[in-house]
């Protein structure tokens, strides 16, 4: 009898305990960094858009529209134009002859929106497969000292 009247008391309480009013969460105000990265995933997401359905040779076509390559001392300059995005800067001339380890010192590339700078390319070693393998992986690094992953922009337009 004393065990029924503590779940009676039990439940009585928290029934009285749930019974409030739910409080609005506070409104996150996105910092400047935080909107850049939003504004680069959406820019992104329109490139993406246009090319998804474009075979390769399509997209190479698409890409050397609006680009210029120059090559000079062993470094090769690049003015890619994509979708409002422009992706600027240098790269070792070894990278495409298979360089083996591949670091950020082969290359120095910035995307931008006009002249504004809205990241970094880097580079950061994902595991593949179950094997002791570590590909190298394109991230966007931004000024804050995060970067986001190509793949992780890929899995926002998948889903």
């Amino acid at each position: 009898m004393l065990k029924r009247l503590k779940y009676i008391a039990a439940i009585l309480l928290c029934l009285t305990a749930c019974h409030g009013t739910v409080k609005d969460a506070p409104v996150h105000v996105y910092t400047e960094e935080e909107q850049t990265k939003q504004h680069l995933a959406e820019m992104v997401n329109i490139v993406y858009d246009e090319v998804q359905t474009m075979s390769a040779t399509e997209i190479l076509f698409y890409l050397a529209k609006e680009s210029s390559f120059t090559r000079e001392d062993g470094v090769i300059n690049l003015n890619v134009n994509i979708a409002g995005l422009s992706i600027r800067g240098s790269l070792s001339v070894g990278i495409l002859y298979g360089l083996e380890n591949i670091s950020e010192n082969d290359f120095s590339i910035g995307v931008f929106e006009g002249d504004t700078r809205l990241a970094r390319l880097g580079l950061e070693p994902l595991p593949y497969t179950e094997y002791e393998l570590w590909l190298p992986t394109l991230v966007f690094r931004f000024d804050d000292g995060t970067s986001v992953s190509w793949t992780s922009f890929l899995i926002d337009f998948y889903e």
